[in-house]
């Protein structure tokens, strides 16, 4: 596996840790609870930033790339820039309700979790998509120095949350991540013991 392909699938995982904090926030509004607006912000400012202009711009270079070299193979996964499109349509939906509840806090709650359902189904089925398809007809049809030659001109797009030298807006998610850990951990082992 190239590294590159390796940061795309770390890129998801990172992604999927995100999602999993969100659903948890979700989770609470949908018990009645009020969840903590600074981590969803948090995560959506992310998921416009980083996904959006860096991670989704390599998986679209690397797809044209599969393209040309093998395009009977490419048909088989898609429109995978329409596919992009879609899940920052989804993504902009949720953002537009969370500023309005951030903003005038005029958004009804079964609208909020809507929105937030539909981005974080439509970037789970995306991710396992290109877990299972695309990434592995990547690797069969292309070839090592095309990912290589890709890897070189793409800009490498410091990840605000999971690089060493975050950024500080996020500080809450991490913190949250960390947090989310600890509990994991202690459940775990709480269920072992029985």
């Amino acid at each position: 596996m190239t590294a590159l392909i390796h940061a795309l699938r770390r890129d998801h995982r990172n992604h999927d840790r995100l999602l999993a904090v969100l659903e948890r926030q979700i989770n609470q509004s949908k018990s009645g609870a009020e969840p903590d607006y600074e981590v969803i912000q948090g995560i959506v400012d992310y998921f416009l930033t980083y996904p959006a202009k860096h991670h989704h711009p390599k998986e679209d270079l690397v797809f044209r790339r599969l393209e040309e070299a093998a395009p009977e193979t490419a048909t088989l996964i898609g429109d995978l820039e329409r596919e992009h499109i879609a899940c920052d349509a989804h993504l902009r939906a949720f953002a537009g309700a969370v500023s309005a509840a951030l903003g005038s806090g005029v958004v009804f709650r079964e609208t909020f979790n809507r929105a937030a359902d539909a981005f974080v189904s439509a970037q789970r089925e995306h991710m396992s998509k290109e877990e299972r398809v695309f990434f592995p007809l990547v690797e069969k049809h292309l070839r090592e120095e095309d990912l290589l030659d890709l890897d070189e001109r793409l800009a490498a797009g410091s990840d605000p949350i999971f690089d060493d030298d975050g950024e500080s807006r996020f500080d809450a998610i991490r913190q949250d991540l960390v947090k989310w850990g600890r509990e994991t951990v202690t459940v775990s082992l709480s269920a072992g013991q029985h």
